[in-house]
């Protein structure tokens, strides 16, 4: 793990954990009055600070994080009470059947006690890691950082596949850029981590938003998929007649394959116009290969990302602006909107399902009989 990165986590924990405990406590002391005030109903006072802790949860900065961030808290502690799981723990706790007042708030000073000893934990650490000369670490501003984990499975810690992994990357990436007109055609290496196999790199904006679509549609058609195999399974299950296997599956095989030259297709469409006009029906095809792998990876349980500093959102200006500070301002607040649709979109595989076994049938960046290898994508010209 990348000890800047794990900083970057415990800032977090210190700016957000200070209200989010207060709230907590605020909702344990409903509970107190209630059971000091048995005659009172003070039901409403309890959801109002109920649904204040939950607002607060949401709100905080862990429900953001992209898989790379996630991977973090759950090696700081496999049941960290924040985000989801803190959500999680809130709403189990309160619905309890036949759970009493006396029971509830026995629950939520337990929880109390588990987070404050989370947050004593992490600013202990931080504090260390300060004093040792380690800054947290962030994305430059106006940069967009592409995440790639690679779990140990999935190279089986061979020191080849790795590598193999690597080139993989390291050629999608520069299909994407050249797709953008990206100014920088060699990909530069931001960081690696540990733990799982963890490589990061800088991007301009025009390619992370490419990639980041990318990243959204495969978590689309991997639940689309999983959902009709759970709905066959559940048919199956109560005694109705479903399609043989077999033929199930070459459905789903043939709805991703569709699926992704259509990505392709719309990726090109949406693409630079500097790119070369006799050069696009070549990329489609690379791109068509770079997307299958991206398949091909997450699916084996490797995980993508594209993270960037979030955009301070621009002013509204209170005089009325002239022609040329109305277009500025316009441009701004369309700029803004993009880059945080990318961040968004880009965070999308952190709302994966655990998986264990693989469902969508990619092997080797393409279909089961795929052979061809992607061509070697054009340097930049200046």
């Amino acid at each position: 793990m990348d000890v800047s990165r794990l900083f970057e986590v415990l800032t977090d924990v210190g700016h957000e954990f200070p209200d989010m405990l207060q709230d907590v406590k605020a909702l344990a002391r409903e509970y107190e009055l209630a059971l000091a005030n048995p005659v009172q109903n003070n039901s409403a006072a309890i959801k109002n600070t109920f649904d204040t802790v939950m607002s607060q949860v949401d709100q905080s900065v862990f429900m953001r994080y992209p898989p790379s961030k996630v991977a973090i808290l759950n090696s700081l502690a496999r049941k960290a009470p924040v985000g989801d799981l803190l959500r999680e723990r809130l709403v189990a706790l309160l619905s309890v059947p036949g759970q009493s007042a006396a029971g509830v708030l026995t629950s939520l000073r337990e929880l109390e006690a588990e987070m404050e000893a989370f947050r004593r934990a992490c600013q202990r650490t931080a504090t260390g890691l300060h004093a040792l000369g380690i800054t947290p670490h962030s994305v430059p501003a106006g940069a967009f950082e592409v995440g790639v984990l690679i779990p140990e499975r999935l190279v089986h810690l061979e020191l080849g596949a790795l590598s193999s992994e690597f080139e993989s990357w390291n050629r999608i990436i520069r299909f994407y850029q050249e797709l953008a007109d990206d100014e920088e055609r060699e990909v530069k290496v931001a960081g690696i981590a540990s733990g799982s196999y963890e490589l990061y790199v800088i991007c301009g904006l025009a390619t992370a938003t490419l990639i980041a679509r990318t990243i959204d549609k495969v978590l689309d058609w991997y639940l689309k998929i999983l959902q009709i195999r759970k709905l066959r399974i559940e048919l199956d299950r109560l005694g109705a007649p479903v399609a043989e296997t077999d033929d199930v599956k070459k459905y789903e095989r043939g709805l991703l394959e569709k699926e992704i030259e259509q990505l392709a297709s719309d990726l090109i469409k949406s693409s630079s116009k500097k790119v070369d006009a006799s050069r696009r029906a070549e990329l489609q095809t690379s791109l068509v290969f770079s997307i299958r792998e991206i398949v091909r990876f997450v699916d084996s349980g490797g995980l993508v990302q594209v993270d960037a500093t979030a955009p301070d959102e621009p002013q509204a200006m209170s005089d009325a602006p002239t022609d040329d500070q109305a277009n500025n301002v316009g441009a701004g607040i369309g700029q803004y909107d993009l880059i945080r649709k990318t961040i968004e979109a880009g965070r999308a595989l952190s709302r994966l399902p655990d998986r264990e076994t693989r469902i969508l049938q990619i092997e080797n960046g393409g279909s089961e009989d795929a052979t061809e290898s992607p061509a070697k994508p054009s340097k930049k010209k200046h």
